[in-house]
Parts: C-alpha cells; structure tokens; sequence
C-alpha cells in the first residue's frame, strides 16, 4: 500500500536533535513552540498545523479518504496479514459514503474482535450488536455480508447446498416463487439477527421447504401445476396429516405469495389449527398409586406430606384448597372436611383421617396459635398461610406435584361418573369435568384398569401419547 509524504517515520527533530517518530521532523515541543500556521490546500482557510493532518484543515481532514490509507498502512495487523479481505473491501466502501474519521472507529471495533478470534461474521454482528455503542457498527457490517453474500464458513455453504438441492426438486412451474420464497425467509433471518429480534433458525426453513415439497407433490397427484390454481379445498385436503405441523409453513408461503402476486388470492387465510381435545397431561400409573399409597400409610412419613398427598389423589383438592385448610374446617368426628371451593363437607377416608390427625398432633406443639392445618419454618411465627410453593416442596421426595395427583383423581372420577356429578361434587365446570372423559383422556386403560386386570408397566415417555397420534399410526 502505498505510503503518503508526511506519515509518522523515525527521524530527528530538527528543533532539538532530539531522536523519535514526527510527522513534519520536529517533536512535540518544538512543534507547540513554533505555533506553525499554514493554508488549508483543499478549502483555503488558515489554521494552525498539526502534525499528520496532510497540510488540510480539520474538517476537510476529516473527509480526507487519504487519511483512512494512512492509518490502514500504518497498522501492525494489516502488515502482518491477520484481517481478511472483506475488511479491506467494507473500508473503500464505507469510506465513500462516511468520514475518514468515522470509518476508522468502526473498523477499529472491528480489528479488536477479530484480533481476540472472533472471525465469523455471524459472531462479529452478534458480539457488536450486544456491546454499547456498537449498535451502528452491527448494522452496517450486517448491510454490507447481505450486499456481499460473504458466509460464515462451509457450514452455510452446505446449508445452500441442502435448500437448492430440495428446491431442483420442485415442478419447473412451482419452482421460481419457491425460491423467491426461500430467499426472503433468509433475508428475514439475516435482519431479525442483525437487529437483535426473533428470527427463524434454519431448521424452521428447512421445514418449510419440505412442506412445500410435499404441497407440490400432492398438487401434482391432482394435475395442479400453477400456485395461483390452488384453493383452500385443496390445502384442506393436503392437511389430513400433521396439519398442526404445516399450518404454519402454508400460512406464511401464501401469505408470500399475495404479496408478490405469485397468486390473486390467499387460500391459506382461513385455515385454523384445531385444538387437541381432552386431557393430555401426565397421569400415576396404578403400581406407582399403590406404591404412594403404602408410603403415606407409614407414621414415619411427615405427616404434612402425608396430607397433602392424600387430600390431593383421593379427593382431587387443589393447592390453594390445602393452604387455606383450617382447623374449623376439619371435622373428625364426622369423618368430614371443607375444602374452599366445595358446596359440600368432603367425606374423609379412614388413610387421611389418620394423616390429619398425625398432623394435628405434630402442629399441636410447634404452632399452636396458626390455626391453618398446613405450618412451616416460616408460617408458625404468625397466623397466616404457609406459601404457596410448600404443597409442592413436601412432594419432591416422591418427585410429583399436587397438580398431577388431582389430575389423576379427576381422571379416574370423570371416568367412573357422570360429569356432571363430578362438576357438582368438585366444584369445576361442566366444561372441565368433559376435559377428562375416558374418550380424550390418553392411558385411560393404564391409568384405571378395571379391578383384576394386570397392567403391564411402559416408559412414560412412550405413555404420553394422544389418542388420535395412536390412530394415526
């Protein structure tokens, strides 16, 4: 690169024979000394020298390209080699369209991180974008790897490779707006990283792109060769299997589409995912119900986990049901007990009348003035209800919640009852009490097999099944 005139070189001061590095063969205090004025050679104006400047004022000096030369000429890691080209390209770029002075801070922000090893762009917007100050630096190196195409490595290339591959594979009439479509996710992609927002991964894209091979696989069963001679009725149809799956990538390539006027219409507008119907939570497998059931039986078992355990598999109460237990509403000799969202007292079993009484005597000399059945640590030094985290806490030594245990006694009763009897007894909606049913609840037969049945056990991973997922294979 070629060097100017008047950049920084060793020599002699030639005020003082003093030896360092000068600008315009003097040292600094010989220079301030002299108070040297010259003529701006660009604009005219008089003003004072200063060593460097290229004999120009300061603003003309800071429009200077020649000042960005310069300083690139006189770095340590240009000379040995350790800033890619695309470094030496956004700097003639950038240098056109912005102060010499202004370039120069960006690039300096970018040297230092990749002098620390950060070369990818990907890395260096993501590392900018993040730091303060550096928010404008993100943005135009982002515009300028857009402009430029510049990848990251071979990674992105296999990933091009991959998208174009699947893409020859589209009918030749459906092939173009696909890519089109590609294209502008990509670009997506590329803002929504650059400005620090959402932005789709490349898994998402390359799900969309095997849903639109699949779309043009099944138009091309009908004869359909054209994305404008496709109507909802035949996306309808293309959505008998995993519609939850290929809603999305039809709604956003139709969507596409109108825009660009690939199509006059938007067959995807109207199409809605349909809700999973039922229950399709987790549920206690009848061994693990025994194997609770002989542990809360136990008088060794803390009587407080005891409770609530009981209270939530045998009568479906709820977490705030068990925290606002209070003494009044216990009622032993009736073998009752009123939980806050029940119309009615709650007959009590004889397992959970000797768990409240082993409570009862164990609060009876650590908090006798709380009147809540449940007391902690905390709670007993006043008279309010332990927190709302604690049902959930005594639980973690069987690894369940209070919520699982109800869901599995709802379960059973809406199984074994009529609903509507189960919205009147719980206190829940009818609504809700039909979330439950045997027809939507998954493992219905595992769960609550009919007495004498043998269960065999499964991992509950592979139990978590729906229904209509069971059909479907």
């Amino acid at each position: 690169m070629t060097r100017p005139s008047d950049v920084r070189r060793e020599g002699v001061c030639s005020g003082c024979s003093a030896a360092g590095i000068f600008a315009v063969q003097r040292c600094r205090r010989c220079y301030d000394a002299a108070d040297v004025t010259i003529t701006c050679s660009r604009c005219g104006v008089e003003t004072r020298t200063v060593p460097g400047r290229l004999r120009l004022c300061t603003d003309c000096h800071d429009h200077e390209p020649q000042r960005l030369w310069g300083w690139l000429g006189n770095r340590v890691s240009v000379r040995n080699g350790q800033l890619p080209t695309w470094f030496f390209t956004a700097a003639t770029e950038w240098v056109a369209m912005a102060h010499a002075k202004t370039v120069i801070r960006h690039l300096l922000l970018i040297e230092r991180l990749i002098l620390t090893g950060i070369c990818r762009p990907d890395d260096l917007i993501t590392t900018l974008r993040v730091e303060p100050g550096s928010r404008r630096t993100a943005a135009m190196l982002g515009d300028f790897f857009t402009r430029h195409r510049v990848r990251a490595d071979s990674t992105d290339t296999e990933v091009q490779s991959w998208r174009q591959g699947r893409l020859d594979r589209l009918p030749p009439r459906l092939r173009p707006a696909g890519r089109q479509f590609v294209d502008y996710l990509v670009v997506q992609q590329r803002r929504a990283r650059l400005y620090g927002g959402a932005s789709l991964s490349d898994t998402t894209i390359a799900h969309r792109i095997n849903v639109l091979l699949q779309l043009a696989d099944y138009l091309d069963a009908r004869v359909i060769d054209d994305w404008a001679a496709v109507t909802a009725e035949d996306l309808e149809g293309f959505l008998t299997a995993n519609a939850a799956q290929r809603i999305p990538a039809l709604r956003a390539f139709f969507a596409f589409a109108r825009r660009r006027k690939i199509t006059l219409i938007n067959p995807a507008a109207d199409l809605r995912r349909s809700q999973r119907k039922g229950y399709a939570g987790l549920l206690i497998e009848p061994a693990r119900q025994r194997q609770l059931l002989n542990r809360w039986r136990r008088e060794d078992t803390d009587p407080r986990e005891r409770v609530v355990g009981l209270l939530c598999l045998l009568h479906a109460a709820t977490n705030s049901d068990l925290r606002m237990l209070t003494l009044d509403d216990i009622d032993l000799d009736q073998a009752t007990v009123r939980l806050r969202n029940r119309r009615h007292p709650v007959p009590l079993d004889p397992l959970t009348i000797d768990a409240i009484r082993s409570c009862l005597q164990q609060r009876s000399t650590t908090a006798p003035d709380n009147r809540f059945l449940l007391v902690t640590h905390q709670s007993r030094q006043h008279n309010k209800p332990c927190s709302i985290g604690f049902p959930v806490r005594i639980l973690t030594t069987v690894s369940l919640t209070p919520q699982v245990l109800r869901q599995t006694r709802l379960s059973d009763l809406a199984q074994r009852a009529d609903p509507r009897m189960l919205a009147a007894a719980i206190g829940i909606t009818r609504k809700a009490a039909l979330h439950y049913t045997i027809g939507n609840v998954h493992r219905a037969e595992l769960a609550f097999p009919e007495a004498g049945d043998q269960t065999r056990p499964h991992d509950l991973d592979q139990e978590r099944q729906h229904p209509s997922d069971r059909r479907a294979q």
